[in-house]
C-alpha cells in the first residue's frame, strides 16, 4: 500500500467533487438531478454488494439484478442522462 486507505477514500471523493462541479457548471438542474440521483443508486448498490461480500450472505437474483442496476447500469445512466 503505497497511500493507503484514508488517501484514496479522500482522493476518490475529491473527484467526485470535481464531476459534481463541471455537471454544476452545465447550469442545467436536470443534469445535477441525474448526477446526484445516479451516483446515490451507485453508492447503493456498492453498499448491497460489500454487505454480502463481507457477511458471506449470497443476494437472491432479483437483489443481484437490483445491484448490478444500481452499480453498473447507473454509470450508463448518468452517461445517457447527461
Amino acid at each position: 500500500h503505497v497511500y493507503g486507505v484514508p488517501q484514496t477514500l479522500n482522493s476518490a471523493n475529491y473527484v467526485y467533487f470535481l464531476a459534481l462541479e463541471a455537471v454544476h457548471s452545465l447550469n442545467c438542474r436536470e443534469a445535477t438531478n441525474v448526477f446526484v440521483s445516479e451516483l446515490l443508486n451507485l453508492h447503493r448498490g456498492q453498499g448491497q454488494d460489500i454487505v454480502w461480500r463481507d457477511s458471506g450472505t449470497p443476494p437472491s437474483k432479483d437483489e443481484y439484478k437490483q445491484m448490478v442496476l444500481d452499480k453498473t447500469g447507473g454509470l450508463f445512466r448518468l452517461a445517457v442522462g447527461l
